[in-house]
């Protein structure tokens, strides 16, 4: 698990939720006719027509921009061994 943030370029805002900060549990980007629900691949680096969409208690977070970009921050932190 890492920490990342997430670009928007060109961005405008859609909806926000009634406080901050917005305890993410259910989101999507969407580039063009691509969904990511809920995971975005590594590297992530698209262009076209965008559109977050984070959902929480708070409320929602929505925005629409031309480039959305994820950056890695901070330490990797190990969460639990994968066995098939």
């Amino acid at each position: 698990m890492q920490k990342g943030e997430l670009l928007l370029e060109g961005a405008a805002i859609v909806a926000t939720p009634a406080t901050y900060p917005l305890w993410i549990l259910d989101g999507s980007v969407r580039v063009g006719g691509v969904a990511f629900d809920n995971l975005l691949p590594i590297p992530f680096d698209r262009s076209g027509e965008v559109a977050v969409r984070r959902s929480g208690a708070e409320g929602t977070f929505a925005a629409s921009a031309r480039r959305a970009q994820l950056t890695l921050v901070g330490p990797r932190v190990f969460v639990e061994d994968f066995k098939p």
